[in-house]
């Protein structure tokens, strides 16, 4: 039941810490207020990248005790960065939920097709409330190590590219 709204890193993780079950979940949030609501999403690719710096779990993505598959949901409450935790987390919703198979390699980069996702919450900007990345399974020993944007190396930033039509010019 800890923060880490200033942490180096943006993990899927079930793990186990000192004995205690130790779960991660990790939420991100983008400002869409300069795409019009009205916009069609053409495409949208969040790419996550590896934490070569991470000290999480074995410090490489793992699927020691099965797959370690994900899910991005769309946060469907209100959460602040510096005080959210596993007991206050946001509500989330599967509606166009974005998948990210089993990592095939320990240092592995996503590029994840996020469109409709986005196009949700760019059609209801007053409930962009951002992103959860998550494990399908959440059973220790499997975790995903990504950088957040706080990582020291940009280079490593969470990237989301997204190409769309404004409504009135379709």
């Amino acid at each position: 039941n800890q923060n880490f709204g200033d942490g180096e890193e943006l993990n899927a993780l079930a793990w186990t810490n000192s004995g205690a079950i130790s779960n991660h979940r990790s939420l991100m949030y983008w400002n869409f207020e300069n795409i019009p609501a009205t916009s069609i999403i053409q495409s949208a690719s969040l790419s996550l990248y590896y934490d070569p710096t991470s000290s999480n779990a074995s410090g490489y993505h793992s699927t020691a005790s099965g797959s370690n598959e994900a899910y991005i949901n769309r946060i469907t409450s209100d959460w602040d960065e510096h005080t959210v935790t596993w007991d206050n987390q946001p509500t989330t919703t599967t509606a166009n939920q974005a998948y990210l198979p089993a990592s095939t390699s320990t240092t592995q980069d996503y590029i994840v097709d996020v469109t409709a996702l986005v196009q949700d919450l760019v059609n209801d900007p007053s409930h962009n409330y951002g992103m959860m990345l998550q494990l399908a399974t959440e059973s220790y020993y499997r975790c995903l190590l990504f950088a957040s944007g706080d990582h020291p190396n940009a280079a490593l930033h969470p990237k989301l590219e997204i190409d769309y039509t404004p409504a009135d010019s379709a």
